[in-house]
This record gives structure tokens, C-alpha cells and sequence, in this order.
């Protein structure tokens, strides 16, 4: 009932995608109409259109595509947002490989052939991780969120707690 809800909402908000001007206007853009940047800017938010259409029309999707406030950024302007660029490296740090982690290797019990989590409340909403670019501490604390549901059967003991931990408002930023 869930994925066939969850389903319902995505293919009505695929269909309400906002055009260039309702975009321009809902994220304050200011691009001149006419001038050469609102043309490049509109033409990459068509090609983001079309690439979310294609993907949400397909029947083997397995996810559900959408448009957010980088729409219309270029691919360098994306790049700024996109892994880590070293500057918090440790004096001394090592390059050697974390060694594996050889009891999970060893398991004798069989595993599944498939395992679905969508029915997780972590994964019930979306996060937000503004312009930081910090998208391994998203993944790290979706991670930690999920673990904590799955093995304690209560997502609401993490989560609560660490609200905002990759925000660089938080105090692991200062």
C-alpha cells in the first residue's frame, strides 16, 4: 500500500514540473530574459527536464527522478558541490587502506537473493545538504539513521538526536 501511495505522489509531482519562469521565480533567479546566461541557463534546464522525464517514464525505473534549485546550474558550477577537495587533510595522514573486515567475510549464514529497505522511515523524506558540497556526511548519517532503525526498531533515537549533524551550523563545523 506504501509503494503504491508513494508511487501515486511521484507520478503527480512528475507531472506538475514547473516550467523555466515558475523556477526562475521560485528560486529568485534573475536571469535577463534574452540574454545569452537565461538562454544557457534555460536550455539546461530543459535537457534536466527531458533527463527527469525519461527517467520517470520508464517502466524499469527504480527510482523516481525530480527537479531541485541546481537545475539550471552548469556542470562546473555542479562540480564545486561534488567531493571532498582535501583541504581538511591531517599533518601526517596516512595512505595506507583500512583492512578489511575480516568477521563479515567469514559469515557462514546464507544471505538473501534480494533485501528491499524502502519500507524504512530514513528513507521516507528528503535531505537537504544546502550549497557545502558535504554529500559523505548525508550518506554517513543516513547510514547511521538506518542502522539505527533496522537493529533498534526505533528511528526516532537517532535522528532526533543528531538533527543538523552536516550542517555547518552544527558544532562539528566550528
Amino acid at each position: 500500500m506504501k509503494s503504491i501511495l508513494f508511487t501515486a505522489v511521484a507520478v503527480a509531482a512528475a507531472k506538475r514540473m514547473p516550467t523555466f519562469e515558475s523556477f526562475m521565480e521560485l528560486h529568485s533567479r534573475s536571469y535577463q530574459r534574452g540574454s545569452a546566461e537565461f538562454e544557457q541557463r534555460k536550455a539546461l534546464y530543459a535537457q534536466r527536464l527531458a533527463d527527469v522525464k525519461r527517467q520517470n517514464g520508464s517502466p524499469d525505473k527504480k527510482w523516481v527522478a525530480g527537479m531541485n534549485k541546481f537545475s539550471d546550474w552548469t556542470e562546473s558550477e555542479l562540480h564545486t558541490l561534488r567531493g571532498w577537495d582535501g583541504s581538511a587533510m591531517p599533518e601526517g595522514h596516512s595512505s595506507r587502506s583500512v583492512s578489511k573486515h575480516s568477521a563479515f567475510l567469514q559469515q557462514r549464514n546464507p544471505l538473501p537473493n534480494e533485501k528491499m529497505w524502502d519500507d524504512l522511515t530514513t528513507f521516507a523524506y528528503t535531505k537537504d545538504q544546502g550549497n557545502c558540497g558535504s554529500c559523505w556526511a548525508i550518506a554517513s548519517e543516513t547510514v547511521l539513521e538506518a542502522h539505527n532503525e533496522i537493529y533498534n526498531k526505533n528511528q526516532n533515537l537517532f535522528h532526533a538526536a543528531n538533527r543538523g549533524m552536516h550542517t555547518k551550523s552544527s558544532p562539528l563545523w566550528r
